[in-house]
């Protein structure tokens, strides 16, 4: 073929690339993107009327089947997928694949999601449960005398590790190295588990610390944990699409008369909601302004004072958190009163409401009685 002869300056090369960008399934949009970089007079309505002429014409474009939609797919790198699905929750996966039959393979080939991972201490032995899309497994690890037995899959193996560092493993195993997705992560404790409770949230740690990036999650359940390790385990989880918290069982520290201390762990960005009072029934280690970032609160303090209430009020202005909801006793609404003025307030009976610009633009609201502050973001 010579192509000596073509002038890339002629109508009949405009032609050929205008009907290369109609065969090739161009929208209008990427046509012209790419047609004013060679052809600096042409114009998204040019494109257009020529691509309706196209049309009219009936000039026939190649259909792709879904075979070879999905080759397309998964003709991109492994690197460049990872950079993809990165972005991607367990969430928009499963929604993903209910969008056709081409997308729902290609998700189920990409093996990233997993619907749940359950995980039981008991006393002497450790249950996990693992549900992806089409498919569970329940993996039993049993302490022996001389290290533990796996039962998994209708078969049992003798290992001789003891059964925490099992546990471990097969957590990895299930993890695995790559950008796993997990809807959610259960952490359950058997109240007799005690002796082994230490051991086995350092081992967890220790398995998330493995991965190649945080671990994406988002639902997290755990019955009690020490905050001090809760911490240690927020911070192997990316935050981005956590939403859902929750530490049950942790109202008042075990064997202690002690509420459970948030002060190591509120700051964390994983915060999304903090609404179960089953869970911290008084908030006695923060102040209201560590609360300014979470999104929904509903909680109960015991004392603040007026200092408190206006830096929470301005917190929240930097924040804007959608809606926040504190139970707490008021004792000087007078002053309050007076050092609420500069930011404006109507008075109904011994309620003050009122609203501030919002840093993101906007305003927050806000809403006090003597027994109750209310804050909703951006309106």
């Amino acid at each position: 073929m010579d192509f000596s002869t073509i002038d890339v300056e002629g109508a009949e090369y405009k032609k050929a690339a205008i009907l290369f960008c109609y065969r090739t399934n161009h929208s209008v949009d990427s046509a012209y993107t790419l047609l004013s970089q060679e052809f600096l007079d042409v114009t998204k309505r040019n494109v257009a009327a020529w691509f309706a002429e196209l049309r009219l014409a009936e000039i026939p474009v190649p259909v792709v089947d879904g075979n070879e939609k999905e080759k397309v797919l998964f003709s991109l790198s492994a690197n460049l997928l990872k950079e993809v699905t990165k972005y991607l929750s367990a969430q928009d996966l499963n929604s993903m694949s209910l969008v056709c039959k081409t997308l729902n393979q290609f998700v189920a080939r990409l093996d990233l999601r997993i619907d749940l991972i359950r995980i039981c201490l008991k006393p002497d032995s450790i249950e996990i449960k693992t549900a992806k899309p089409g498919s569970s497994s329940l993996c039993q690890i049993t302490k022996t005398t001389d290290g533990c037995s796996v039962t998994k899959d209708g078969a049992t193996t003798q290992q001789t590790c003891t059964f925490l560092e099992q546990m471990a493993d097969e957590f990895e195993r299930c993890l695995g190295r790559e950008n796993r997705k997990v809807r959610k992560l259960d952490i359950q404790l058997d109240e007799q588990s005690g002796d082994h409770q230490a051991e086995f949230f350092g081992q967890l740690i220790a398995t998330l610390g493995r991965l190649d990036s945080p671990l994406d999650c988002e639902i997290l359940h755990t019955d009690f944990c020490p905050s001090d390790l809760m911490r240690s385990i927020l911070e192997k989880l990316s935050s981005e699409h956590l939403n859902s918290l929750k530490i049950k069982h942790a109202t008042l520290m075990r064997d202690t008369e002690r509420p459970y201390d948030m002060s190591g762990i509120i700051s964390l960005p994983h915060w999304k909601q903090l609404t179960d009072f089953r869970c911290f029934s008084t908030l006695e280690s923060i102040s209201l302004s560590d609360l300014g970032h979470v999104e929904y609160v509903y909680a109960k303090m015991s004392y603040v004072t007026t200092e408190d209430i206006v830096a929470y009020i301005m917190t929240c202005s930097r924040n804007s958190p959608y809606c926040q909801s504190i139970m707490v006793q008021i004792a000087n609404m007078e002053d309050l009163a007076a050092r609420l003025l500069p930011f404006g307030f109507q008075k109904n009976g011994n309620v003050y409401s009122g609203q501030i610009p919002s840093e993101s633009g906007g305003y927050t609201k806000f809403k006090i009685s003597e027994f109750n502050l209310y804050v909703r973001g951006s309106i």
